[in-house]
């Protein structure tokens, strides 16, 4: 109806008549006040459809923006836990080889012990023989 009365108004058959007149052809007659208030009708509702496309562009722009952080976010956290995981880990696997080296050089020491003592309680040995021979 309002494309109806638009194309009325834009028409190329334009004519003004007065009251009592007869209309120079058949249609619609409408007041200009009833044109101008048609024509601001339309611009009106042209106005508030393209504020509450923009509004919703920019609530759809923020929530989009908020999810994006937060999944930035939940990112970041999970590098932290990795990275945190990953010190403990070589910390853990530092710590086990440096006790494997310790028990090493424990069981290398411990060996040369032995085999000094078993060295000294030869050579005792054998002096016990020899003196026991000797009488």
């Amino acid at each position: 109806m309002i494309l109806l009365l638009l194309s009325l108004a834009f028409a190329e058959d334009v004519v003004t008549v007065k009251e009592g007149e007869p209309a120079p052809f058949e249609g619609t007659l409408m007041k200009p006040s009833a044109i101008a208030k048609l024509l601001a009708d339309h611009d009106a509702k042209l106005e508030t459809c393209k504020v509450n496309s923009e509004k919703d562009l920019a609530l759809q722009e923020a929530k989009l923006t908020l999810k994006l952080k937060l999944t930035e976010a939940d990112l970041a956290a999970c590098n932290a836990r990795l990275s945190t995981s990953e010190k403990m880990y070589n910390d853990l696997l530092d710590q086990t080889l440096k006790n494997k080296s310790l028990g090493k050089s424990a069981i290398f020491a411990g060996g040369v012990l032995t085999g000094i003592g078993v060295m000294i309680g030869s050579a005792w040995m054998l002096n016990q023989i020899g003196v026991s021979n000797e009488n």
